[in-house]
Formats: structure tokens, sequence, C-alpha cells
């Protein structure tokens, strides 16, 4: 047997994870400092996490490494006030061959979308080029989130402009960018960005060509899915919190109502006109000291898991609480699956492999979401590429695969999800384990490595 790898195993420590009947959370890094955005490059298996106060840091969440620095944009961004900041990232499609990489800041008084360049991973700070600027009457309701589309086109969802109630009904303005989702091609050295041919608005002379949908507050994450379907959670004002959805190839020009409309309820009907052509979400959550008082809008679920695919996971900020949500044709239908607490939910992200992971803006830790009885049912019988013996077994087993020879990590759940055992395996075709070291159970062994994940029951007695 590999002697590091006994010595691992043999010094044990059980690794933090919360726990909750539909997910369990386990922790894959932290120190970070207000973490608001967690961002895959489309390639590799980094994440890449947007700290409030002007820095990107990165990491490894399957290597489980400590974040390390990527950018640092802190002189040119202001931070002062609850809800300013470095806001978002998007990388560019092609980045692993030009670089690019979108960011969201504000300034004293504007918001400014902007491209950098990290040829090979090292950022150049004067590389920035400004695709956008858009001025802020208010300090609040900048929202701040970018994110490619399937199209290859730039989404940019912005906040009404702040203060409370949309005072300038500015989301409402077809010739103001605040309360819009914006989409631009920024792939043009000539200019700062064109116009989308397709773009709903292009031939009307009332609504500005940038514009994709109107009618949203202060836009808490945007997120797409492979197959093209935008999910908009919007906070709401004093009542109600949403969830807007944007079908794939929907052309339309959507509005989705604020200030006339609040949720599903009536706001600010003044000069609205007809209400119906409003359209609106697919959910909301009312204000309470229960479900908490602001929106922060996640990922639909494409990973491995899958009892998790197909989900909508969102949260709320003020609460910590976590759900999921299914819209199958039209149908829509919610679940809570985990409260964080006090941890103020400020983000969720999704690697190049479809899996989901959130954080909390005082907390600084990053989670991985897990199903707690991940594969569980479907390892009635052991992976053929897995030979474990004797199994079920009271004491050592040995674990045989090819796959240990590509190095991979050996990760160990109990059956409710709990993450017990997370090491390398360095060249070797068998190992050792000390089933002793651990309760009886059930419990499922995977062997990973950056593209593949093969998995086994064991049954500890």
């Amino acid at each position: 047997m590999n002697r590091s790898l006994f010595f691992v195993i043999a010094c044990l420590s059980f690794t933090n994870a919360f726990s909750q009947n539909s997910v369990v959370l386990d922790e894959v890094t932290s120190g970070l400092s207000k973490p608001i955005g967690i961002v895959n490059d489309g390639k590799s298996n980094f994440l890449y996490v947007v700290e409030q106060g002007g820095t990107i840091k990165k990491f490894d969440p399957i290597q489980k490494s400590s974040p390390e620095l990527f950018a640092n944009l802190t002189s040119k961004v202001n931070s002062n006030g609850g809800e300013k900041g470095l806001l978002g990232l998007a990388f560019h499609p092609k980045y692993d061959e030009n670089g690019f990489f979108f960011v969201n800041y504000t300034t004293a008084s504007q918001s400014i979308i902007a491209r950098f360049k990290a040829l090979n991973g090292v950022f150049d700070l004067a590389s920035e080029k400004i695709i956008l600027s858009v001025a802020q009457p208010f300090s609040n309701h900048n929202a701040g989130d970018l994110a490619f589309g399937p199209d290859g086109f730039l989404y940019v969802p912005m906040g009404d402009g702040g203060s409370g109630g949309d005072p300038g009904n500015r989301a409402q303005n077809g010739q103001e960018l605040l309360g819009k989702i914006l989409r631009l091609d920024i792939n043009t050295e000539n200019a700062p960005y064109l116009i989308p041919a397709d773009n709903p608005f292009v031939s009307f002379s009332t609504v500005k060509p940038e514009i994709w949908a109107l009618g949203l507050r202060n836009p808490w994450r945007i997120s797409f899915t492979k197959g093209g379907d935008l999910y908009i959670a919007d906070v709401g004002q004093d009542k109600m919190e949403e969830i807007n959805f944007h079908a794939a190839n929907d052309n339309s020009g959507l509005n989705y109502g604020w200030r006339c409309k609040e949720g599903t309820d009536n706001y600010n009907t003044n000069g609205c006109g007809d209400l119906s052509r409003f359209t609106n979400p697919i959910h909301t959550y009312l204000h309470s000291s229960s479900n908490g008082c602001s929106v922060t809008g996640g990922h639909v679920y494409e990973g491995s898991m899958e009892s998790l695919k197909g989900k909508y996971f969102f949260g709320d900020f003020c609460s910590g609480k976590m759900w999921w949500l299914t819209n199958v044709s039209g149908v829509v239908n919610t679940e809570e699956v985990f409260n964080m607490g006090g941890g103020q939910l400020s983000a969720f992200g999704l690697s190049t492999t479809g899996e989901i992971y959130v954080t909390g803006y005082n907390q600084g830790d990053i989670y991985k979401i897990n199903d707690p009885t991940t594969g569980f049912d479907d390892l009635n019988q052991p992976s053929s590429d897995i030979v474990a013996y004797p199994n079920p077994t009271n004491g050592k087993i040995f674990i045989e695969s090819d796959f240990l020879k590509k190095n991979p990590l050996l990760i160990l759940h109990d059956a409710t999800g709990r993450e017990v055992l997370n090491t390398k395996v360095s060249n070797n075709s068998k190992v050792e384990l000390d089933m002793a070291l651990f309760p009886k159970g059930v419990y499922l062994l995977s062997l990973r490595n950056e593209n593949t994940w093969i998995s086994s029951k064991i049954i500890n007695e």
C-alpha cells in the first residue's frame, strides 16, 4: 500500500458539511472576502470568485485548492456602499484562445462594462477596453451580472437606477438602459460593441437597440441553460421576490413589468396602460422572516447527479434559504431544499461540467451542492471499473482499478452525503482502506480526475 495514502487515511479528519434531506453542501474552499460571483472559464476545472472589493480569485474545486489571485481591479473599482463594487464576470467563449474576460464594476457614479485580457492566465490591467458606461443616479440597484448566451452575445442585466420605487420610471422608459437586459455583440475591435441584427427593438425609434428585455428592478443574477433558456432573479421592492423566464429562441422583447408591477401584484400603474402586456414571473415568494427579503438567482443543474438534473437552484440573501424549481412545459414547482442560516447567501456558480456551487457573503466559503444519496440507488451492483473486496467488510478493503494509474482523487461519502475522505492516489493499481476507521453503514467510493468519475458502493459492517 502507498505509505502516503495510509498516512492520510490514518490521520483522517472528517470534513465539515451541512446536512439536509434534499441536498448537502460540501465545502471546497474558504478564506474569501465578500464573494458575490462564482464563474467558470468554459474549459478548465477552475472556478473564479468575484470579490466585491475588486479582486478575482481562482481555485480548483476538484482538488479543493486554496484561492489564489487571478486579477486585481481595486484601482478601478469603487466599492463604497453596500451595492457597489466589482459585481460581475464572464469569460469570452473563446477565452482559451484570446484570453478575454469581461467585468461589471462601479465607479463613484457609473456602471462600467469592460474587457480585460489574461493571456495564458496572466492578467494585464493595462489591457482594459471599455465596452459600455452607464450613469447611475443613486448608489443602489446596480445589478452587475454578465453572461454569454449560447448565441455568443453578451447579456448585461441593469438595475433601475436605485433609490426606491423607481422614481424616474427608468425600467419602463425605452430610451434608458437602466432596468433592462442588454444584448451586445462584443466581437469587434473597431467599436466598443455592435448591435446584434436580431435584437428585438432594432427597428423601434422609441426603444434603444441594445435592449433585449425591459421592466426589471435589480436583477441579482441571470443564467442560461445549455438549451438557451434564460432565468432572471429580480429583487423586489417591499412585498415579493420573483423568478422570471425567457424561453430559448423567443426574440419578442419581453417586458417584466416593473415599476407597474411588483411580481404578480400591481405596484405603480401610473401611465402603464394595458397591464396584460407584461410577462409575469414564473415564481414569486412573499417577504417574511421565514422566506427572506432578497432573491439570489442560480442555475439549472446539468451535472452528473440524475436526481438533480433540470432543477433550477436559487436562494435568498436575507434568510439563507435555498430552493429548487422545476419548469416542465410551463408547469412550475418549487421545494425548499436547504437553509444556510444567516450566512447571507450571495451567489451560485456553475462548473464546466454542470455542477453547482454556492457561497455566503459573510462566510467566505464555497460549497458544492450534492445529492445526499448520490449514486447509492444506482449502485446495487459495483462498477465494473472498480473491484472492491471484501465487500461487505468489517475492516480492511482493497480497491483495484486501472483508473488508479491515472492519479485520481479517491473520495468517500457516507449515506448522508457527507464527504469523509478526499485524497490523491499517485500511480497505483491497488490501494487499501481501513474501514474500521469509519462508522458502520453504506458508503460511496469514487475515483475522479478532470474528466471522469467512477463510483462503487461499499458496505461497512
